[in-house]
């Protein structure tokens, strides 16, 4: 979202541009905190950060504000594991942690395994993806997104060169979106585990998915089947 200072001005307040809305000058900074400035690239100083951070602090769970305050205190070297496991991420945490991971730039491992992130929630994780090319490991297993977020997982991954590890186990996944997971195993050439375990799919699904696997380097593609046969799918 771009800022443009527009030339009209009022003797009360000073009028600035956001898109096709005039707001008040006082409050472009809060408008200039969602936009694609807030990364380490444009941020070197971490103050668009630390203002985001005091916007938004109070609506922010416990995990979530330590991290931002490991980040501001330039402490990002040490983070180079984070585990949410079982935190419960709902789409606005999902969006805070998607803004702070921008900034974790040593990160390797993002275990974000029964957090119940949403479709939403998985897209704003996978544009925090686009600034850490050294992660080798993620787990976003057993969370509430649907196989339609594969697609836009598959773009993030891009910017993962060298991931070894990826978990992407409970997932409800139909014959249509095979190709998606073939494209995961394209793009992730160093992908030493790829974990499908606990799908809600059906058996001839998890039939393909072998005869896909064997097509590629993985050495450990787990797959297996949902064991409550009234979760499966209808063949």
């Amino acid at each position: 979202m771009g800022i443009c200072m527009s030339e009209e001005h009022n003797d009360k307040q000073e009028i600035s541009k956001v898109g096709r809305m005039e707001i008040p000058t006082a409050l472009k900074n809060l408008y200039l905190l969602t936009s694609k400035q807030l990364n380490p690239k444009e941020d070197p100083s971490l103050q668009l950060l630390g203002k985001f951070f005091d916007l938004y602090k109070s609506e922010m769970t416990t995990v979530v504000f330590k991290l931002f305050l490991d980040v501001l205190g330039c402490d990002t070297d040490k983070l180079v594991n984070l585990r949410f496991n079982s935190l419960q991420l709902d789409d606005k945490q999902a969006k805070f942690l998607c803004v702070v991971l921008a900034y974790c730039l040593q990160l390797e491992s993002l275990e974000l395994s029964s957090c119940n992130l949403t479709d939403k929630g998985l897209t704003y994780i996978v544009k925090g993806l686009v600034h850490i090319p050294g992660l080798t490991k993620l787990d976003l297993s057993f969370n509430q997104f649907t196989s339609a977020s594969l697609q836009y997982l598959t773009r993030g991954l891009h910017y993962t060169h060298i991931l070894e590890y990826l978990n992407l186990s409970g997932l409800k996944i139909q014959e249509s979106d095979l190709h998606l997971i073939e494209e995961i195993l394209k793009i992730c050439s160093f992908l030493a585990c790829f974990k499908l375990e606990n799908l809600i799919t059906s058996p001839s699904c998890i039939a393909q998915l072998t005869l896909i696997s064997e097509n590629y380097k993985c050495k450990n593609f787990i797959i297996s089947l949902q064991q409550d046969p009234s979760t499966q799918l209808l063949e």
